[in-house]
């Protein structure tokens, strides 16, 4: 149940509707309640995980800009849970938060398992908060470009469409022609045949001459043949 606000200058703020999202992970509500706090007014879809397993079931759900996650939790700690993220999703970066101080072989372990940072705590709230701007904008930035590409791709797509529809009209146009000019070309052939005095025979005209001479088929161009002339005498 939500709770009334009397004031809606104490209410929360809510995210944007198109908001990037951040996964918090830590087996602590109470700070988890203090990263929401911290990251409030940055408008972000915020989304808690309690522990290792909850947070694969929600990174297998939804895209994420950034993971902060705890290194020291019960059952699967933050390493274990960052590699199994990893074998997953190797696109989101995960930043560890834990209170173990600089210690030099976690640091070195949580790389190798693709951490981009480590913040210790206590929290400063300005380096939280502007590390986490960084990895929103690359991510936000990211988006746009994916969404740029399949834009392209789409006008791309329509443009070969385009192409394939006005090659098909040419074609269909062209064979069109040809036709009429095969069409035209024979009715010349025997309006000139009449004209100079060929016969028809065996589907050739011939002219009546004394040298050999020029014939067409009714569907071919006048061309002269020699062996004609035996079968026109």
């Amino acid at each position: 149940m939500h709770r009334t606000v009397d004031d809606p200058a104490m209410a929360p703020l809510q995210p944007d509707p198109a908001a990037v999202r951040i996964l918090l992970v830590d087996d602590k509500p109470q700070n988890l309640l203090a990263l929401e706090a911290l990251l409030g007014d940055l408008r972000l879809d915020l989304v808690r995980a309690e522990s290792g397993a909850e947070a694969l079931r929600q990174v297998l759900q939804d895209d994420f800009a950034v993971i902060l996650l705890d290194v020291l939790m019960p059952g699967m700690d933050g390493l274990e849970t960052a590699a199994l993220i990893r074998s997953r999703s190797r696109e989101t970066p995960i930043i560890f938060i834990t209170a173990a101080g600089r210690d030099e072989d976690l640091i070195a372990r949580g790389y190798a398992l693709g951490a981009v940072d480590y913040i210790v705590k206590p929290i400063h709230p300005a380096i939280l908060r502007s590390k986490v701007a960084v990895f929103v904008e690359l991510f936000r930035k990211t988006a746009q470009v994916r969404e740029q590409a399949a834009a392209l791709a789409r006008v791309n797509a329509d443009l070969e469409e385009q192409v394939r529809a006005r090659t098909a009209q040419l074609q269909a146009a062209q064979a069109a022609a040809e036709r009429e000019r095969a069409r035209l070309e024979e009715i010349f052939a025997i309006s000139d045949a009449e004209k100079y005095g060929f016969r028809f025979s065996r589907n050739f005209w011939y002219l009546r001459s004394k040298r050999p001479v020029h014939c067409t088929a009714r569907s071919g161009p006048v061309r002269e043949i020699d062996a004609a002339w035996s079968r026109a005498k």
